[in-house]
């Protein structure tokens, strides 16, 4: 099965390019360190700034991802080299949120069953006017790649956490996304 069957149809005629990573558990965050414009080796860092980003803003994001925190955290906290055990895979689309947060960036997550949009929760889009618009997508289950999509493409649903834990002066993101 080709990495394009496993993304949704309504996608595919606004798919440019795909650009596979290696699949060693990293690949989530060697997914977004490339679209970042860091060299694909840098997910050790990627890894630290969203760890970062986690523990900074702690106790809003255990209110945010509940019952969900510790295995962010453990998915975020790896040390070594070598491949990831599954404990320290990229959870999306929850990981969208700390990524858009700490990037400050528009996060795309597709996959065959779920795809979602997620925006900084606490800077609103008139103080990021050139943000980056990202996609990542799961495919056969267990591999991040990344996806760039051009043109009027449809945006994903809003993710639910942003919708529900956002703050009033980033309105904007979701009036924007329509």
């Amino acid at each position: 099965m080709s990495s394009m069957e496993e993304i949704q149809d309504i996608f595919h005629p606004y798919m440019t390019h795909i650009q596979v990573v290696k699949g060693d558990g990293h690949c989530g965050f060697r997914a977004i360190a490339v679209t970042l414009e860091h060299d694909k080796e840098r997910w050790p860092y990627i890894r630290n700034q969203l760890l970062g980003e986690l523990c900074h803003l702690e106790a809003a994001y255990r209110i945010m991802f509940h019952k969900d925190y510790d295995d962010i955290y453990r998915s975020l906290n790896f040390v070594g080299t070598g491949e990831a055990p599954f404990r320290n895979w990229m959870v999306m689309p929850d990981t969208g949120i700390l990524i858009a947060n700490r990037f400050g960036v528009t996060v795309n997550y597709l996959s065959k069953n779920c795809s979602c949009a997620c925006f900084p929760l606490w800077v609103g889009h008139e103080d990021l006017p050139n943000h980056q618009k990202i996609t990542v997508a799961l495919v056969h289950g267990n591999h991040y790649i990344l996806v760039q999509l051009e043109g009027e493409y449809p945006m994903p649903n809003i993710a639910p956490l942003w919708t529900h834990y956002k703050n009033n002066s980033t309105i904007g993101w979701q009036t924007m996304h329509r």
